[in-house]
């Protein structure tokens, strides 16, 4: 972390100590403009403090040297010296990230906007990887926003200078800059259409007209923010950050939810439908054969011996074993659900499977189980099963049940048996 102070009053010693304690930050004071635009073009900066009176010149003189140097982007602080000079809208509204009295300002106070900075900064690694569709009927507005998205680091942009262009060939992006003032359809029906077929994107609207009532309507047909024209870069990204900071927020929580749901429906060691969704899954499929008259196919499996394989190699080698035996089911290719009943009883659900090739099916991937190794283990490991095909006035715990006692049919004959 570089900071540069620019000044011509010196930090108190206390602050100034603090500051050079901390090994992240690099820390310079100069008090000529000429000598800090040097610095700030040959260095990179991260926060740039600076005070209002230097050698020769004022603070803001710095500021708006700054502002129109295309070869410098850095946040700022502006030091004012008195309660009368403290005016943070006006500063702020002039590229100023914050403003703050020279009595106020402690490490403290520098050290959270570095770690404000340092969260911004990976809020920018994600802006990066935005799609974005900028929509305007101004070639000179389209190539403004995507230098300034591109400067960015945000490079998957497309542009459209008619609206038409867009809606023809839709597709969804995660953010959608829209000029409101276009010939041929108002911003806010483009808006509003452009929310209902990608409701989770960031839409900003952009246009000249700064109107309560505009601004009032764009937003509530679903723009997330409106920005005035002509905008600054700094105003616009601040825009797209604060917006994508939700965004980023939706998609984590969305991912989240996904987890959870996965959770909630599977075995937590071996990856297979847990009881209460496999059951749930049979009587989904029942009431698909019944609607639409396709056969089902169930199997119940048990591993045979089990209790021996945990007693003689270790529940680790017993858990490795439950584990292949699922992997080996969920790899086979088709229309199937596979899921743990209890213990080392499984399911296996063939859709639009008759008797006969689900038989087939089963005996394929019980060879194939008995062919796999285990660390440690010299013998073929084998399952038992009873296959049923469903019967059209079978429900779920009627199926579970033909399907139980042929299992324990193929475990009397012997072990390593397919009864049906």
């Amino acid at each position: 972390m570089v900071l540069l102070h620019a000044d011509k009053e010196e930090a108190d010693n206390s602050l100034l100590n603090r500051i050079l304690e901390d090994n992240e930050i690099a820390y310079t004071r100069l008090s000529d403009i000429t000598e800090v635009i040097s610095f700030l073009e040959n260095n990179s900066v991260n926060l740039l403090v600076v005070g209002e009176v230097l050698d020769n010149g004022t603070g803001l003189e710095l500021i708006n040297l700054v502002n129109n140097s295309a070869n410098i982007v850095v946040p700022t602080i502006l030091i004012v010296d008195s309660k009368e000079s403290y005016h943070l809208d006006h500063y702020t509204s002039l590229g100023v990230s914050d403003c703050v009295l020279r009595s106020d300002l402690t490490h403290s106070k520098i050290q959270n906007f570095i770690n404000l900075l340092n969260e911004q900064k990976k809020i920018g690694k994600g802006m990066a990887s935005l799609s974005v569709a900028v929509i305007d009927d101004s070639q000179l507005s389209l190539k403004v926003v995507s230098s300034i998205l591109k400067e960015n680091g945000i490079t998957d942009v497309k542009l459209f200078n008619d609206p038409v262009g867009l809606l023809k060939n839709y597709q969804s992006y995660d953010l959608f800059l829209i000029d409101i003032i276009m010939p041929g359809i108002t911003g806010d029906k483009l808006v509003g259409m452009i929310r209902k077929m990608s409701p989770k994107s960031i839409i900003i609207a952009m246009s000249t007209v700064d109107n309560v009532k505009t601004i009032s309507n764009v937003l509530s047909v679903g723009a997330d923010d409106y920005v005035v024209k002509p905008f600054n870069k700094v105003e616009l990204l601040a825009r797209i950050r604060t917006n994508f900071r939700s965004f980023k927020l939706l998609k984590e929580l969305e991912s989240k939810n996904i987890e959870l749901e996965i959770l909630s429906k599977t075995d937590s060691l071996t990856g297979a439908y847990n009881h209460g969704h496999i059951v749930s899954l049979l009587n989904d499929e029942i009431k698909n054969s019944r609607n639409n008259g396709i056969p089902l196919t169930l199997a119940m499996i048990d591993l045979d011996h089990f209790k021996k394989v945990n007693d003689r190699y270790g529940h680790g080698v017993g858990d490795e074993v439950l584990i292949k035996l699922t992997t080996i089911f969920q790899h086979y290719k088709g229309s199937c659900h596979f899921g743990r009943y209890g213990g080392e009883e499984f399911i296996f659900l063939m859709v639009n499977k008759e008797l006969g090739e689900g038989y087939k099916i089963l005996e394929e991937l019980s060879q194939e189980f008995s062919n796999a190794e285990f660390g440690g283990i010299y013998e073929p490991l084998t399952f038992s099963a009873g296959l049923v095909q469903w019967d059209s006035y079978e429900n779920e715990k009627e199926i579970l049940k033909r399907a139980d006692d042929l299992l324990y049919l193929s475990k009397e004959r012997g072990r390593n048996q397919i009864s049906k």
